[in-house]
């Protein structure tokens, strides 16, 4: 007999409940591993070139049959699927070690799945799923594996899974399935992306979930809350069916609320940006009521393509974005270091390895700037790009003037550069710096002379300023956004960029939460930029505050050091505005 009501939580995707069956699936295929002779070596290439032309032909028909945004994922597979400094390195393996290609494969990307799951930057070690998606493909065409489109499924499945690839994700769709239930992932992962692109509710980050289940259980899944309950029983089913009607009307209305303009009571218009991290992360933003990206970060593209990717690599990128944005894209040049590379991470033929420091070391401006043939790569492709869209520039890490100086005659080497090849470019895009260290706070009346807006990075700014790694648990107690430190200096950055009438905005967390959003405010910044899961709740929030409060707030909260006593009066105002911290994101997380 099977045990009811199993209760299990992970992190929720979507905003729907649904009931069904389960059916588990593993993407997992046995590797052989055995010793060739010399005379093989060649048949064990032409095995390989095979298996990529047939891994690649199978990604092009899967990419003509999905949406563009979807697709986008698909063309990164492409890319990484044909990455020539990978493929030699595996090739040059088998005529050393003399093993297989399957194994030799196996293992060598294996080394770059672990090298991205080791990063602290959750978002960036997400994409490893990427790069296991390209191996599991690769290895089943060496192996006439048959895919899973082959494997029949009921309508009513919940997929349960340790982990699920984006090329197995898109696969499922085609089985009108109600849901997916997996071990690994989070909120940014692709199988959470693709999942919201698709309407399925799913819950990732199940651990152990694989072990619990067994053929013919019923299980219910809640994207809104990530319960899953295995083997309901009829009174839970029952209230299931309450709460589905419920969260469809509140979603339905969360929607409508995002489609209106972001005007506080007092009238004062705020803007909302959304931050994206891949093309797929643009999917629908004007459903969200928002135009522009606030922060595009291009990690993502550097961390999952083995060695750097070239200039046409990185200006198809670019362009599909800017094209397919109806605002502003603000694209934030590399910054990689710090949480965003692992050790002994190599890149080319520098070595760059973390430091002992790593947030306080090479990252960053100062790894481009110590490597301008990357980041000239990079402004070119930029550049070309900005035909295609209207774009702005910001540079990550400023810690002092010389370097904004530097760096803006860098690029008037690229722009005249690109005149002399007679290639096309927008002559007119705007420069900004990220404030996100207490040097770029202190001297911001100096920087804002130099470009033409800031965006200030709440994350690193916070650690910075109070000496504290927001990813060591040891000393997370001192990361306190609240912290009168903090809030001097954001008010420091707000007054200097006012003065020299320049934009200004934030792109961190605190803009996301509820709890920060009026204190935010208060220190006068008027344009926010933040997942766009966030911003229903956010619009909702400013909407029902008013300007000349929120400054209040903030005079009021300088009267205290005491950062818990600055919670207790935020929470009384919000309360007073008729507010709902429960649906805060940053304090439930």
């Amino acid at each position: 007999m099977p045990i009811n009501n199993i209760i299990i939580n992970g992190l929720g995707i979507g905003e729907n409940i649904v009931l069904g069956k389960v059916f588990y699936y593993s993407d997992e295929i046995s590797v052989p591993t055995y010793s060739i002779t010399e005379d093989e070596i060649e048949k064990e290439y032409q095995r390989f070139n095979n298996a990529i032309k047939e891994s690649e032909n199978q990604l092009n028909e899967l990419q003509s049959s999905v949406a563009n945004e979807i697709g986008d994922i698909l063309y990164t597979h492409i890319i990484m699927l044909n990455d020539k400094v990978i493929n030699n390195q595996i090739k040059e393996t088998v005529a050393r070690t003399k093993k297989n290609i399957d194994s030799v494969y196996n293992k060598i990307m294996f080394d770059y799945i672990n090298k991205i799951r080791s990063l602290p930057d959750q978002t960036l070690a997400e994409r490893s799923n990427d790069i296991m998606d390209v191996r599991t493909r690769v290895l089943r065409n060496l192996n006439n594996v048959s895919l899973i489109q082959n494997i029949p499924i009921n309508t009513d499945a919940i997929i349960v899974a340790k982990n699920l690839t984006p090329s197995d994700t898109l696969h499922f769709r085609d089985n009108s399935i109600a849901g997916f239930a997996v071990e690994t992932g989070g909120v940014t992962s692709h199988i959470a992306i693709l999942a919201r692109s698709l309407g399925i509710p799913a819950i990732v980050g199940l651990k152990n979930i694989t072990s619990m289940i067994n053929v013919g259980d019923s299980m219910i899944i809640n994207g809104k809350t990530g319960q899953v309950i295995i083997n309901p029983d009829e009174k839970i089913k029952a209230g299931y069916e309450i709460t589905r009607a419920l969260y469809k009307k509140s979603y339905e209305e969360g929607m409508l609320e995002s489609q209106k303009k972001t005007i506080m009571l007092d009238n004062v218009e705020i803007d909302i940006a959304i931050n994206i991290d891949t093309y797929e992360d643009t999917i629908n933003i004007e459903k969200y009521g928002c135009k522009d990206i606030g922060l595009y970060r291009t990690e993502f593209l550097y961390m999952t393509h083995g060695p750097f990717p070239n200039e046409n690599v990185q200006f198809e990128y670019y362009k599909n974005i800017f094209d397919s944005v109806e605002g502003t894209t603000t694209i934030r040049t590399l910054d990689l270091g710090g949480d965003k590379l692992a050790d002994g991470y190599n890149i080319n033929s520098s070595n760059f390895e973390m430091d002992e420091n790593p947030f306080l070391g090479w990252r960053a401006i100062r790894f481009c700037l110590s490597n301008q043939n990357i980041f000239k790569t990079q402004l070119r492709a930029i550049f070309r790009a900005s035909v295609y869209g209207k774009i702005r520039v910001i540079i990550p890490m400023i810690s002092v003037v010389h370097e904004i100086i530097k760096i803006k005659e860098i690029i008037e080497e690229v722009k005249e550069q690109l005149r002399n090849e007679k290639i096309d470019f927008d002559d007119n895009i705007k420069l900004g710096a990220m404030i996100e260290t207490p040097s770029a706070a202190i001297s911001s009346d100096i920087l804002a002379k130099h470009v033409d807006f800031f965006s200030i990075g709440s994350n690193d700014l916070i650690q910075y300023t109070l000496a504290c790694d927001r990813t060591n648990e040891k000393v997370a107690y001192l990361y306190q956004p609240l912290d009168t430190s903090v809030l001097r200096l954001i008010k420091m950055i707000s007054l200097s960029a006012n003065k020299a009438d320049i934009n200004i905005s934030l792109c961190g967390e605190m803009g996301a939460s509820i709890i920060y959003c009026p204190v935010l405010l208060g220190l006068g910044i008027h344009s926010l930029s933040m997942s766009k899961t966030s911003v229903p709740t956010i619009k909702k929030t400013i909407r029902l505050l008013k300007m000349s409060e929120c400054k209040k707030l903030v005079d009021v909260l300088f009267e205290t050091d005491d950062t818990e006593e600055k919670k207790i009066i935020i929470d009384k105002f919000l309360k007073k505005a008729n507010i709902n911290l429960a649906d805060d994101d940053i304090i439930k997380n």
